[in-house]
């Protein structure tokens, strides 16, 4: 579905959009259609009716309790479904989520438009979509790059947007962007890495190099692994074993025999795009974004909003091991 479709919220989830969760908690009435959606705090907290439909009849209830199971085919059932539903014009329910996604949207543009150093990795995407042809194939990796990806790009059903099918596959966006280029010579390929996925298949650059395989590679440099800092901070516990070391993959690029754009100013970020898109060889755009840009979920739950007081906590007292404690009413003051 596109993204810009009038009725389209966005992802459910961690890297879901607000107006999505917000819709679920108001629904009275629950659609599952072939899914096995894992992630149950963002369904409906509350009784609602549920119709599940799943080829699979071991699937229905796994995750929610199901009020109506459907075992078959989707496109069937849910073709029969609708010749059993009145049409109903007035629509308020679906006015009022319209109006939240357009909010959404607005506040996402205004992300975009920062033009600070540190680069904002949302004015990374903007510059993406600006260059970005209407048939691209987008090959993301796993972390912050899903996140701001999914969040910020505006695709259609011309594109295609390949992810880790497994989930949590790092390294993932070189090699399938390979793989895209290969299979599809005449189509636009845009990979997105962080610095942390990108330097664990690095190496394959050589091989884009070799089979002359146009292509940008966006590395988001921000010298750690950035989504794991906060999956520990989400969880209450503090950062350990997250810091990178701070290559310039642009450097490592041109030893490959490809091209290399290093941004560090966002003044300089629309002419390495630019001239990325018009190379005729593989190129690696490495900008160096602000490590402080926080991939959070459109809406923090409870488990969530917990681990990060508890994390915040946890470093007050860190920082201040060695030194006067603070009030109490200090640290409350603070985090709550």
């Amino acid at each position: 579905m596109p993204d810009t479709h009038p009725n389209f919220l966005g992802n459910l989830g961690k890297i879901g959009t607000k107006p999505a969760y917000e819709a679920m908690q108001e629904a009275d009435l629950l659609l599952m259609i072939g899914n096995d959606y894992p992630y149950t705090d963002y369904l409906p907290q509350h009784d609602v009716t549920c119709i599940q439909i799943d080829i699979d009849p071991s699937k229905i209830g796994h995750r929610f309790p199901a009020t109506v199971g459907i075992v078959g085919d989707a496109k069937e059932a849910l073709t029969a479904l609708i010749e059993m539903t009145d049409y109903i014009a007035k629509r308020e329910f679906l006015e009022a989520s319209q109006e939240n996604m357009a909010n959404w949207w607005k506040w996402l543009r205004e992300d975009q438009e920062k033009t600070g150093t540190p680069i904002a990795p949302e004015a990374v995407m903007a510059q993406i979509q600006k260059i970005a042809e209407k048939d691209a194939i987008f090959s993301i990796d796993v972390g912050t790059s899903t996140v701001w990806s999914t969040r910020y790009l505006q695709l259609d059903h011309h594109n295609d947007f390949l992810i880790s099918a497994w989930l949590g596959t790092m390294g993932c966006a070189l090699p399938g962007a390979i793989a895209a280029k290969y299979a599809f010579p005449n189509r636009q390929v845009i990979a997105l890495a962080g610095d942390g996925g990108f330097s664990m298949v690095m190496q394959d650059f050589v091989t884009a190099v070799h089979y002359k395989l146009p292509m940008i590679i966006v590395v988001l440099n921000n010298k750690e692994l950035s989504f794991i800092k906060y999956e520990q901070q989400s969880a209450g516990e503090l950062n350990y074993a997250i810091d990178l070391p701070d290559i310039n993959y642009a450097d490592f690029a041109e030893s490959c025999g490809g091209l290399g754009f290093r941004v560090e100013e966002f003044e300089d970020l629309e002419i390495a795009f630019e001239a990325a898109r018009k190379a005729e060889l593989p190129a690696i755009i490495d900008v160096v974004v602000d490590s402080n840009a926080a991939p959070l979920p459109g809406k923090i739950v409870m488990d969530e909003a917990l681990g990060y007081t508890k994390f915040e906590i946890r470093s007050v007292l860190e920082d201040h091991r060695f030194s006067k404690m603070p009030p109490l009413k200090t640290i409350i003051r603070r985090f709550f």
